[in-house]
C-alpha cells in the first residue's frame, strides 16, 4: 500500500471518529432514564428508548474502534495516560466482576455496558484532547447544554401551560392509573424545568457542571489581547452563561443551587491559590474564610429555599440514607452487586418512608452499597488522584497548549451537518424521546447557532490555566451535589463528567516527558495488525448482532402490546377477532421472551397477555403459560416483588394449577421477603396460611403472625401503601375461630324411668 492511500484511510478514519464523537456528544444527554414523558403521556416507547440506549453505547464505542483502526495504520498502538489509569481501569473491573453476585443481571448487565462505552468513549476523548482539540469538544458539549437548557425553557413557559389548559379540560387521554396520575399532576403543577432528564434535580445538575466550564471559558476570553473576535466570543459566552443560570432557577432544585453556589467559593479558592496558600499563617486563614463562607451560603439557602422546605428534603433523605446503611450493614464487603440497589432496597425500607426509591439519593453511599468498601475506596482514589494531578501548580507558569492554527469554517459545517444527523437519529426513535418532535426540530438551529458562534470564535493560542480551574470547579460542584443526590447514576451526566476529566487530562499531556506519556506503546508487526483488526472485527460482529437482537426484540415487544390494546380498545370486534388477536400477541412476546428472556419486563408482559387470552378462551393451556411465564420473569428478577405477589394472586385464583397452594405460599413468601413494608403482601399470605390449615397444625400460627405484622405495618406506613383495616380484622377473627378450642358439651341429664 502507497504513502497516499495510507494517507487517505487515515483521513477517513479520523474523520469516521469526529462524526462517532459529535453524534455521541449531541444525542447521550438527550437519551437519559425517561420515566414520565410529558409529551407522550408517560405511555412512553419504551422499547424505542431502549434501543437508543444501546444504539448510543454501540456508537461511543465504535469511536474507540475508529481510534485503534488509526493506530494501525500508523503501526504503532499509543494509548495515553490519563493519570487514573489504574483506579478507572480497577474500578470498572471491580463493577465487571460484581455480575457474579447479581441478583439482577439484566439491570447489571445494561449498567456495566454504558459504564464500558464511556470509558471507552473517554481514551478517545482523551487522545483528541491531547492532539489539541479540547476547544472544539467543549464547543461541543457547550453547545449540547444549551440545546437542553432551551429544552427546559421550552417546558416551563410553553409545554406545561400548553398540557395543564388539556388537563384542566379534561382533554388528555390519561391512563387509569392512580401512581401516574399522582406523578403527573404534581409534576405538571410544579412547572419545574426537566429537559430530557427523569428530574429536575438530574438537569441542575447537568448546569451547574456547564456553568462553571463557561465561566472558566469568559475568564480565558478576558486574558486574551483585545480583538474584534473577542467581543464577539465574550458576548457569546455570557449569552450562554445567562441562558444556564435561568434554566438552572427554573429547575427549583435546591441541592443543585446550593451546590453551585458552594462551587462559586471553590472557584475564588483556585483563583486565589497563589496569595491564600503561601504559608502555614495563610492557609490556616484561608480554612476559616472557607468555613465561614460556607456556614453563610448555608444560612443565606435556608432562609431563601424556606426551612419547612429544607427539613422535608433533609428528613425524606434521611430515611433514604438509614435504609441504605442497613444495607450496607449486610453487604458491605462486595456490595449487592452494580445497579442492584433499587431490588434490595425495598426489604430496607423505613415504613413511614414516603416513596420505593431506585436510587439512595447520595452517589457515595450507592456506590457503597452496590459495590462494597473495595467500590468505594477506588472511586476516592480515583477522585484523589484526579485532583492532585491536575490541579494547578503555585509556583511553575503555565504554558499555552497547541491548539488548531484556525477553526477553519468547512470543518466547523462538517461538523455542524453531523450534529444535525444526530437529531434526525433522535427525532427517528420516536416520541418517546423527547417531549414533542415539533420541539426536537427547533432545539437543532439553536445547537447549530451556537456551536458555530462558539467555534469560528475560536483564539489560535489560549491560556490553559483559566479552563482548567474551571473544569475543577465543574466537578468540585458535580461531587458536592453527589452527596444528596443521584448524578453519578444519571448516564448523561456520568458520560458529561468523564468527557471533561479526558479533556483536563488531555491538556497536560503535552508537558508530559515522552517515557510518562503512554500507558501502551508498541509497534505493530504484521502479525499483529491481523489479529488486532480480527478481533476488532469479530467485537464489531458481535455488536451489530446484539444491537439487531435488541431491535427486534423491542418490535415484536411493542407488535404484541399494540396487537393486546387493539383488542381490548375495539368494541366492535367479535369474540373470535378478540381471541386472534391475543393470541398474535402472546406468539409475538413469546418469541421476544425466546430471543432475550434476561429482561425480566418481557416474560410479566407475556404473563398479562397469557391471562388476557385465557380470560378470553378459558384454554386449561394457557392457565400453564402464565405460570411459565411468570416463574421465568422471577427467575431474572427474584426481588421483584410485584411479579411475585401477581402470580400468588394468580394461583390462588385458579386452585387447579396449585391444589394445595404451596406455589401461591412460596410467591407470597418471595414478596413479602422483597417488600416487608407492605401490609397487602402480609395479610395475602396469612389468607394462604389460613386455607392450609388442614395440612400442619403450625400454619394458624404462622397466618396469626402475619395479619399482626399487617396490622403493625397498615399503622405506620404511607397512605398509599395502606389497605382497608377490616380485612385485616376480618382475618384475624377466622384465624381466632380456629385458633379457640371447641366449647364442652354440656352432657343432658338422662331422663328417669
Amino acid at each position: 500500500m502507497n504513502n497516499s492511500t495510507e494517507l487517505l484511510l487515515e483521513r477517513v478514519v479520523h474523520a469516521l471518529m469526529w462524526a462517532f464523537v459529535v453524534m455521541g456528544t449531541v444525542v447521550r444527554p438527550f437519551a437519559s432514564n425517561l420515566s414520565l414523558d410529558f409529551g407522550n403521556l408517560g405511555i412512553a416507547d419504551q422499547g424505542s428508548l431502549k434501543g437508543l440506549v444501546l444504539f448510543i453505547n454501540v456508537l461511543l464505542g465504535f469511536s474507540a474502534v475508529c481510534l485503534v483502526l488509526q493506530k494501525i495504520l500508523l503501526e504503532r498502538f499509543q494509548l495515553l495516560r490519563s493519570g487514573i489509569d489504574a483506579p478507572l481501569l480497577l474500578l470498572l473491573a471491580w463493577a465487571t466482576l460484581s455480575l457474579l453476585w447479581s441478583s439482577h443481571l439484566y439491570s447489571s448487565f445494561t449498567t456495566l455496558l454504558s459504564w464500558l462505552s464511556i470509558v471507552l468513549f473517554f481514551y478517545v476523548i482523551l487522545h483528541l484532547s491531547a492532539s489539541g482539540h479540547a476547544s472544539t469538544l467543549l464547543h461541543l458539549l457547550l453547545a449540547t447544554a444549551f440545546a437542553v437548557a432551551c429544552m427546559g425553557l421550552i417546558d416551563v413557559f410553553y409545554l406545561f401551560p400548553k398540557l395543564q389548559n388539556a388537563f384542566e379540560k379534561g382533554k388528555l387521554p390519561l391512563p387509569n392509573n392512580p401512581q401516574f396520575l399522582e406523578d403527573f399532576k404534581s409534576r405538571l403543577y410544579a412547572k419545574e424545568a426537566m429537559g430530557p432528564f427523569v428530574t429536575s434535580n438530574i438537569l441542575g445538575g447537568f448546569l451547574l457542571i456547564f456553568l462553571w466550564v463557561n465561566a472558566g471559558l469568559i475568564w480565558q476570553t478576558l486574558t486574551l489581547p483585545p480583538k474584534k473576535k473577542k467581543i464577539l466570543r465574550l458576548a457569546t459566552l455570557t449569552l450562554l452563561e445567562l441562558c444556564l443560570l435561568l434554566c438552572l432557577y427554573l429547575t427549583k432544585s435546591k441541592g443543585a443551587w446550593l451546590a453551585f453556589l458552594l462551587g462559586g467559593a471553590l472557584f475564588a479558592l483556585l483563583i486565589g491559590r497563589k496569595t491564600l496558600f503561601t504559608s502555614p499563617k495563610k492557609i490556616a486563614l484561608t480554612s476559616l474564610l472557607v468555613a465561614a463562607a460556607a456556614l453563610g451560603i448555608l444560612t443565606i439557602a435556608a432562609l431563601a429555599f424556606g426551612l419547612d422546605s429544607l427539613q422535608y428534603s433533609l428528613e425524606t433523605r434521611l430515611d433514604y440514607w438509614k435504609a441504605t446503611l442497613k444495607m450496607i450493614r449486610d453487604h458491605w464487603l462486595n456490595g449487592v452487586g452494580i445497579y442492584n440497589f433499587h431490588v434490595f432496597y425495598p426489604a430496607y425500607k423505613l415504613p413511614q418512608a414516603t416513596e420505593v426509591i431506585r436510587t439512595a439519593h447520595n452517589d457515595y453511599l450507592q456506590l457503597f452499597a452496590e459495590l462494597g468498601i473495595i467500590g468505594l475506596l477506588l472511586y476516592l482514589w480515583l477522585l484523589l488522584k484526579l485532583f492532585t494531578q491536575n490541579l494547578p501548580p503555585l509556583s511553575k507558569k503555565t504554558t499555552p497548549n497547541p491548539s488548531p492554527t484556525s477553526a477553519s469554517w468547512k470543518i466547523t459545517l462538517a461538523l455542524t451537518l453531523v450534529g444535525a444527523l444526530g437529531f434526525g437519529m433522535l427525532y427517528s426513535f420516536g416520541k418517546g424521546i423527547v417531549a414533542d418532535r415539533g420541539i426536537l426540530l427547533l432545539l437543532l438551529p439553536l445547537w447549530s447557532i451556537a456551536f458555530l458562534f462558539l467555534q469560528l470564535t475560536l483564539p489560535n493560542e489560549t491560556d490553559p490555566l483559566p479552563l482548567q480551574i474551571g473544569i475543577l470547579t465543574a466537578l468540585g460542584s458535580f461531587l458536592l451535589h453527589s452527596l444528596g443526590s443521584f448524578v453519578l447514576y444519571s448516564t448523561g451526566i456520568f458520560f458529561v463528567v468523564f468527557a471533561l476529566i479526558a479533556i483536563l487530562c488531555g491538556q497536560n499531556q503535552p508537558h508530559l516527558p515522552a517515557k510518562k506519556r503512554f500507558l501502551l506503546n508498541f509497534p505493530l508487526t504484521t502479525s499483529r495488525q491481523i489479529t488486532v483488526v480480527s478481533a476488532i472485527s469479530l467485537l464489531v460482529g458481535l455488536c451489530v448482532f446484539v444491537l439487531h437482537r435488541s431491535v427486534r426484540v423491542d418490535e415484536l415487544v411493542d407488535n404484541a402490546m399494540r396487537l393486546k390494546n387493539q383488542a381490548l380498545g375495539s368494541p366492535n370486534l367479535t369474540k373470535q377477532q378478540r381471541q386472534q388477536l391475543l393470541q398474535a400477541a402472546q406468539n409475538q412476546i413469546a418469541l421476544a421472551c425466546k430471543l432475550f428472556p434476561l429482561d425480566e419486563n418481557i416474560p410479566w408482559r407475556a404473563a398479562k397477555i397469557s391471562q388476557l387470552l385465557f380470560s378470553a378462551e378459558y384454554s386449561p393451556k394457557n392457565l400453564q403459560k402464565v405460570v411459565e411465564f411468570y416463574q421465568l420473569a422471577l427467575s431474572w428478577a427474584p426481588r421483584n416483588y410485584l411479579i411475585a405477589f401477581e402470580l400468588g394472586e394468580f394461583l390462588e385464583q385458579f386452585p387447579q394449577i396449585d391444589p394445595q397452594l404451596q406455589q401461591a405460599q412460596q410467591a407470597y413468601q418471595q414478596a413479602v421477603l422483597a417488600a416487608p413494608f407492605h401490609p397487602k403482601y402480609h395479610l395475602a399470605l396469612a389468607k394462604i396460611y389460613l386455607k392450609r390449615s388442614t395440612l400442619s397444625s403450625d400454619t394458624l400460627l404462622q397466618a396469626k403472625e402475619e395479619v399482626e405484622q399487617a396490622l403493625y405495618y397498615n399503622t405506620i406506613v404511607p397512605e398509599r401503601f395502606q389497605i382497608s383495616n377490616t380485612l385485616i380484622q376480618d382475618t384475624l377473627q377466622q384465624i381466632h375461630k380456629k385458633l379457640l378450642p371447641p366449647k364442652p358439651r354440656k352432657n343432658k341429664p338422662k331422663p328417669l324411668r
